[in-house]
C-alpha cells in the first residue's frame, strides 16, 4: 500500500514539476495531497520495515552478550518502541475523536479523517510487529526457541 502511494506521489510530482516548467502553471493543492499521502506511506513503510525486521539497530555492546541476556534486552527494547509507538497511537487516535470529521484541508477542502484513520492502522501495525518481538523474546529468554 505504501508503495503505491508512493508511486503516485511521484507521479504528482513529477507532473507538477513538469506544468510548472513547461506551461508555466502549477497544479493547485500537489503539495497538499503530497502531505496527506506521505502520512500513508509513513506509516505503512514503518509496518513492512518492522515485520522485515530492517530497522537499523547497532549491537556493538549487546552481541558479545549470551543469548538469554541478549533476549532480555531485547524484550526491554521492544517495550520501549511498543510505549513509544502505543502513546503516537493514542494520541494520534485522540485528534481523530476530537476533530473527526469537521477537519479538511485548506486548498482542496479534503476531510483528514479517513488519512489519520489509516495512520493510526499502520501505527498499530507497527506496535503489533514489537508485540510479537516481545514473545519471541520471551522463548528465547525461556530456551525454547530454535533457529
Amino acid at each position: 500500500m505504501a508503495g503505491a502511494f508512493l508511486v503516485g506521489a511521484m507521479l504528482i510530482v513529477v507532473t507538477s514539476v513538469t506544468a510548472r516548467s513547461l506551461l508555466n502553471i502549477g497544479i493547485i493543492g500537489s503539495s497538499e495531497v503530497m502531505e496527506l499521502m506521505m502520512a500513508i506511506v509513513v506509516a505503512f513503510a514503518l509496518a513492512y520495515t518492522a515485520l522485515r525486521k530492517g530497522h537499523v539497530k547497532v549491537d556493538i555492546i549487546v552481541s558479545r552478550f549470551s543469548v538469554r541476556i541478549r533476549a532480555i534486552v531485547s524484550i526491554a527494547i521492544s517495550f520501549l518502541t511498543l510505549a513509544i509507538f502505543g502513546l503516537m497511537s493514542a494520541g494520534t487516535a485522540q485528534l481523530v475523536y476530537e476533530k473527526g470529521l469537521r477537519e479538511f484541508s485548506e486548498t482542496l477542502d479534503v476531510p483528514y479523517f479517513p488519512f489519520r484513520s489509516v495512520f493510526i492502522l499502520g501505527l498499530l501495525l507497527f506496535s503489533l510487529s514489537y508485540i510479537f518481538d516481545i514473545f519471541e523474546g520471551i522463548k528465547k529468554v525461556r530456551g525454547k526457541w530454535t533457529q
